[in-house]
């Protein structure tokens, strides 16, 4: 009997994904969720919500085996009616924010995660972008949806058609999200975030100086 001659190739996975510039396995999974839960319907592209529900539990079990240590907390006291607790991990930086309408009234508890890809990302932004002076939120935000490939919010709304700051502003967990970001940033002294423009203060941070 002849013998038949077998030849795999192995690819890169991320390229075979359609998935670049992902910097890490997880990073990988959270793009590749982002992928099927906002293909791109312009491009008759359909959403694909039972394999991302797929991909969510991969990064679940990922988590779990690759646990996030807290190395550091930092608390900031009350001032006017915010404050903010930073609980800095191996691999992400947790923000609690508390807020209240009044200094009679209960705070409310506001907790994010942002993974070091994504702090490299807004990272990337802000050097990039503030180098010459201060700029607008508006432009840092749809530079860091650049790096990451972010292309629709969760409800499927392209963020590129139309006026990017108006889409980007209406999704609001992700503008929350990114302005808890600056906010953290802020905080630690790297930038200054007033007034929706972002200064930097130090070029040479990065997220093991975040995250140290």
């Amino acid at each position: 009997m002849r013998e038949i001659e077998t030849i795999e190739k192995v690819g890169n996975i991320k390229d075979f994904y359609g998935i670049k510039g992902a910097r890490s396995y997880r990073d990988l999974l959270l793009r590749l969720i982002r992928k099927y839960k906002g293909m791109n319907t312009k491009y008759g592209d359909t959403k694909d919500l039972e394999l991302a529900g797929y991909t969510e539990g991969l990064l679940k079990e990922y988590n779990k085996y690759h646990t996030e240590v807290n190395a550091q907390v930092e608390v900031e006291g009350w001032q006017g009616t915010s404050s903010f607790e930073l609980i800095k991990g191996l691999n992400k930086l947790t923000i609690i924010k508390y807020k209240r309408k009044d200094k009679d009234s209960e705070p409310d508890k506001i907790t994010i995660e942002v993974f070091k890809e994504e702090l490299n990302a807004l990272i990337e932004s802000i050097k990039r972008l503030c180098n010459e002076g201060t700029i607008d939120t508006r432009y840092l935000a749809r530079a860091y949806c650049n790096v990451l490939g972010i292309v629709e919010t969760d409800g499927g709304k392209n963020l590129y058609e139309g006026n990017f700051w108006d889409n980007f502003f209406s999704w609001r967990r992700m503008h929350n999200k990114f302005t808890l970001m600056l906010g953290a940033l802020d905080k630690l002294g790297f930038i200054k975030y007033v007034g929706g423009k972002t200064t930097l203060l130090n070029n040479t941070f990065s997220v093991q100086t975040i995250l140290q």
